[in-house]
């Protein structure tokens, strides 16, 4: 089962910030997971929450602020929200990527956000040790129109009545990745059969993490990563 680290090293720094980043290599992880959204003026930043409130002193937007805007607004260790460009930079070599896209359902951004993420992706010579995931699969199925090469994992915050959904889509997901609160044997069973690999959202206890492994999760978003000796 490979361990992904959570918006970072976020047990022992910010989420998603520079310092969360920067110091993944002193962690037994496999990868590393991380939240990308468009500022007003389509700059490709880090950052989980649409409202920056919870980790700065704004109540603003990110997608009502142009990242010159945005770039003046401390987080609350004192750093500032970084780019996807100064992330992938910083994080150590042949680890999983996993980027989570995210837009708000109001904003018909898709086709230009699918189309911002793949030309920033064709400045990386490999790209397959990153995975593009988000609860908006509209907005991969379009990153999927333009490029049927990257590697796209719907995501799912609740749990199916019909398992056939998981897997209904015009894409060959890389992986499903579900909430721990609706894993089950039977979805597991159910998701293997049909030769999806299954990443589950987001682990907080050593006790959390050994339940998933017994049910042959293939990875893990954990908040609880261990530093090596």
């Amino acid at each position: 089962m490979f361990i992904l680290a959570h918006r970072g090293a976020s047990n022992d720094y910010l989420e998603n910030s520079i310092s969360s980043f920067k110091n993944l290599e002193s962690y037994l992880i496999d990868g590393v997971e991380f939240d990308v959204q468009l500022t007003k003026d389509n700059k490709l930043i880090i950052f989980h929450d649409y409202n920056l409130k919870r980790l700065t002193n704004s109540t603003n937007y990110i997608f009502n602020l142009d990242y010159d805007e945005l770039k003046k607004i401390p987080l609350i260790n004192k750093e500032y929200i970084p780019t996807l460009d100064i992330v992938m930079n910083l994080l150590p070599k042949n680890i999983i990527i996993n980027i989570e896209l995210k837009l708000p359902s109001f904003l018909n951004k898709h086709k230009l956000f699918a189309k911002i993420i793949i030309d920033f992706l064709k400045k990386i010579k490999n790209k397959d040790n990153i995975v593009i995931s988000s609860f908006n699969h509209n907005l991969l199925n379009e990153i999927f129109l333009l490029d049927n090469t990257i590697n796209l994992s719907p995501i799912f915050a609740n749990e199916m009545d019909n398992f056939n959904k998981y897997i209904d889509f015009n894409f060959v997901p890389y992986s499903i990745n579900l909430s721990k609160e609706y894993v089950s044997k039977e979805i597991v069973e159910f998701l293997h059969f049909n030769n999806n690999k299954i990443w589950v959202y987001s682990t907080n206890t050593i006790y959390e993490e050994k339940f998933l492994e017994n049910l042959n999760i293939d990875a893990i978003f954990s908040n609880i990563i261990k530093k090596s000796d």
